[in-house]
């Protein structure tokens, strides 16, 4: 099992350490436990098997102290697991006080605001007396439909430079205005220029420019690994971009 509960960009910084462990338990089935979007990216790329959402009624249980009884129930079989939390989380002592599972924790951020996250989760491979660099990388490898159906909405549009004008917050924005005028010069230099939006971007402003909106983040991974460029805040899919190997310009 690994388990991550927190956001897209948090998540796709583990990745290298998520694809070191599963390295060292081959052929075992792989279960994500977190959130539901982050899962169905991993699985789309082949790092996990199944996922279970970390929000369902039946996951909130396995957070109670002191019941670890649960860990059957909801893990049948486990026999190991890569938690990216602190080790004085109730989950984690109902793992340990189960039995008979190997369980290791990282924490889910650097100790030190100065550590860089590449340096962080390169931490694993001491476990494994292995030296390994994840930078420069493409850890997200899209399934095959997806790169179609990102391909089949590039058709006739040329060489194709990606925005992103949101982000989790409205404090890291930059302005909307200058993203169009960068959509607008690029455009005229004869690039196709997309923004991708999700359901917290709200711009009535780019209604007469192309928008990817609200689509699955394995499809924009798909999509993104096809671009040019990506351009954008950041924010998880700056994140997200930059997992899929496309150049990216993050602003921040």
């Amino acid at each position: 099992m690994i388990y991550h509960a927190g956001g897209i960009g948090d998540f796709i910084t583990t990745l290298p350490a998520i694809q070191l462990w599963n390295k060292y338990h081959p052929g075992q089935t792989r279960l994500f436990f977190g959130r539901l979007h982050c899962g169905i990216l991993a699985q789309d790329s082949g790092y996990i098997d199944r996922v279970l959402d970390i929000d369902s009624s039946r996951s909130c249980k396995q957070f109670s102290p002191g019941y670890p009884g649960q860990v059957d129930s909801l893990f049948p079989g486990l026999s190991s697991a890569l938690l990216f939390t602190g080790t004085d989380s109730p989950f984690v002592e109902n793992l340990v006080r189960h039995g008979g599972i190997q369980v290791i924790c990282l924490p889910p951020f650097p100790q030190k605001s100065t550590s860089k996250y590449s340096f962080h989760y390169e931490s694993l491979c001491t476990a494994f007396n292995e030296i390994a660099s994840f930078a420069n990388r493409s850890f997200l490898k899209p399934s095959k439909p997806n790169i179609r159906k990102a391909l089949n909405l590039m058709d006739g549009h040329g060489s194709t430079i990606a925005l992103h004008a949101g982000s989790g917050s409205a404090l890291k924005n930059w302005p909307l205005v200058r993203f169009m005028n960068i959509a607008e010069d690029l455009s005229a230099k004869g690039y196709s220029v997309f923004f991708i939006a999700g359901p917290d971007d709200p711009f009535p402003e780019l209604e007469s420019a192309h928008v990817i909106f609200n689509e699955s983040l394995p499809f924009l991974a798909a999509f993104l690994s096809l671009c040019t460029l990506f351009i954008g805040n950041d924010s998880g899919i700056a994140h997200l971009a930059a997992a899929a190997g496309c150049p990216s310009l993050v602003i921040f």
